[in-house]
């Protein structure tokens, strides 16, 4: 199953490692340095110009990706349930 994430962007379920949501993880500084890294690595996506609520990292055979998003992480929660 794919869960779709915004803007176009659907991702498949069994390569989603978490989804967070951004103010509350970001408290942490070992999340914050993950995110930089990330960045610098190129393997983040913005998915939309709106303030993200949440993020989503991915892990497929060929790397680990965050997906930032303007929906919410409870919400992303519920259509993954859904997709059970």
């Amino acid at each position: 199953m794919f869960i779709h994430l915004s803007n176009n962007e659907s991702v498949s379920e069994k390569n989603i490692v978490g989804i967070f949501n951004l103010e509350t993880a970001s408290m942490q500084s070992d999340t914050r340095e993950f995110l930089k890294q990330k960045q610098k690595e190129l393997r983040t996506v913005s998915l939309g110009d709106d303030i993200p609520e949440a993020f989503v990292l991915c892990d497929d055979e060929y790397a680990e990706t965050v997906y930032f998003t303007c929906i919410s992480a409870k919400a992303l929660t519920k259509r993954g349930q859904k997709a059970l």
